[in-house]
């Protein structure tokens, strides 16, 4: 059956009032908005079609209708408006954010308590997987006889700098031939994938210095190694439990489940690194307990360089829009900061 422009009408506007609501929608609702000039009658009709082509169901005999997984995915791929935020709404997110933040595990506390706080569902914030990163080039520069300075340049345009002993006697030359043998293991690489190529480049020449050139592996793999690389922080969780859909005691007991493992959201999150926004709208969900939920997510920055992700998690009636304006104001505060953090540790 083609959905027409008045199905489409009426649809989109069951979902508007579902969302806003959470309970299921008559004719005689829809008939009364502002935008909309049909009869009661017609608007049944309509809706007797919608439902039987799987986009709204019927709770029970006598009440109105609720939206599918399948309406809320046309929802949001063809009808959804997504509007930006006001001057307030903006200004209220950026308040969590202008607090000086020394480490990195206070940003992430702050970026989901802001979610979860900002649209009063449950929120889940991926660390920082700097390993994403990619270098760039390596320049090891003289300062003394002794001592030189181990120069890494990422593609996101952050630069690294790390001291170095050295043997003495070494020459101009031959930290330039070093350099060149460097930039081109480490181009367009993984710092573990710029390691391990590292390792099988060196000629026998170099490997004269070898404790000497173990340091500047060890270096290469600070940009590797963070603290809480693989950490998930969670905020708001007793929100879901302000929604009437997740009041059964099962539904809950399953939800805080999944919540105490971790693991399947790391890995949700993981893969949503990939994309600027995901939803999943319940049975698109391949986690269990999430099979009557959904998920929102978008990724942060370091310049160009995706290298996390964070979403909320809540009802399938959720304000789609709302959500996705939210999620992109929270990034670029997160992403600015980040950068900030970033630059204040290079420069110690």
């Amino acid at each position: 059956m083609e959905l027409t422009p008045r199905k489409l009408a009426i649809l989109q506007a069951i979902v508007d009032e579902y969302i806003m609501t959470g309970m299921p929608i008559g004719s005689r609702t829809i008939s009364k908005r502002e935008d909309m000039h049909i009869s009661p009658a017609t608007i049944r009709n309509e809706m007797a079609d919608l439902e039987e082509e799987g986009y709204l169901v019927q709770p029970h005999t006598s009440a109105g209708r609720i939206p599918s997984d399948k309406a809320y995915r046309l929802y949001v791929n063809m009808l959804m408006r997504v509007t930006a935020l006001d001057e307030g709404e903006r200004n209220v997110i950026k308040s969590y954010f202008d607090v000086k933040m020394a480490e990195l595990e206070q940003l992430i506390d702050v970026t989901a308590t802001a979610l979860s706080e900002t649209t009063m569902l449950t929120s889940v914030v991926m660390a920082p997987q700097f390993s994403q990163m990619r270098m760039k080039r390596v320049q090891i520069v003289k300062l003394t006889d002794t001592l030189a300075l181990a120069i890494f340049v990422m593609d996101t345009g952050l630069v690294r700098d790390v001291p170095i002993e050295t043997p003495p006697g070494l020459t101009p030359e031959y930290f330039e031939v070093l350099s060149a043998t460097l930039s081109r293991c480490v181009e367009d690489r993984t710092p573990i994938e710029a390691i391990a190529e590292i390792r099988s480049a060196l000629n026998d020449n170099m490997q004269q210095h070898k404790s000497f050139l173990n340091a500047i592996i060890g270096a290469v793999g600070k940009n590797e190694h963070k603290p809480g690389s693989t950490k998930v922080v969670f905020g708001g969780t007793e929100n879901i439990f302000n929604h009437p859909e997740y009041q059964n005691v099962e539904k809950a007991k399953g939800f805080l489940q999944l919540l105490e493992k971790r693991d399947g959201l790391y890995n949700m999150l993981r893969q949503a690194t990939d994309m600027e926004f995901t939803i999943k709208i319940g049975s698109e969900n391949e986690i269990d307990q999430l099979k009557d939920m959904s998920v929102v997510t978008a990724t942060y920055r370091v310049g160009k360089q995706k290298i996390g992700s964070f979403g909320v998690i809540g009802p399938t009636r959720m304000n789609y829009a709302k959500v996705i304006s939210v999620l992109s104001c929270v990034g670029t505060s997160m992403s600015r900061i980040l950068e900030y953090m970033l630059d204040e540790d290079i420069n110690k």
